[in-house]
């Protein structure tokens, strides 16, 4: 954090109105990315991914999928050490990232509402499926082809088709 000789300054007064700004705007999207009615809006979240999605979603999403972070990070193909640079930079991801942060996220939320709960939720997610040659969704949504074929699975369950 910066500091700042006489808190009463013009700089002082601007940097705390850009942070709160900024801390405002970062509070709302992460509420969004966790939100169904937000992430599924193709066109909203468009836009945020081309923008590049705030670091600090990543650590929202491993809390919500109460997951390790190197296993979220490697499904995101992210390192870690980076992940934790730009998070003390203030840096966003890039959108490919963005775009495998998003994918993961609407996996979870779908996850939540077809299974009804979060834990039923989370079990699916880590638990290996033969639907997926034995791999689990989370590992099989590493990819965009993966993901879809793990909501189609999840579309399954939802109309109790044997799967």
């Amino acid at each position: 954090m910066l500091k700042f000789a006489n808190s009463s300054s013009l700089l002082y007064t601007l940097f705390r109105s850009t942070y709160a700004t900024w801390h405002f705007s970062l509070c709302i999207m992460a509420k969004m990315i966790l939100d169904r009615e937000h992430v599924f809006d193709d066109a909203l979240m468009d836009r945020e991914v081309r923008a590049g999605l705030p670091v600090e979603l990543f650590f929202r999403l491993r809390d919500a999928l109460a997951v390790q972070q190197e296993t979220l990070s490697s499904v995101i193909s992210v390192p870690i050490r980076t992940l934790m640079r730009r998070k003390q930079l203030g840096e966003r991801l890039k959108s490919d990232e963005s775009e495998r942060l998003l994918r993961l996220a609407r996996l979870h939320i779908r996850a939540v509402e077809v299974l009804n709960g979060v834990e039923k939720a989370r079990r699916w997610l880590f638990s290996a499926n033969r639907a997926l040659g034995g791999k689990t969704p989370f590992e099989f949504a590493s990819t965009e082809p993966g993901a879809r074929e793990a909501e189609r699975l999840l579309g399954r369950i939802e109309h109790g088709i044997f799967s």
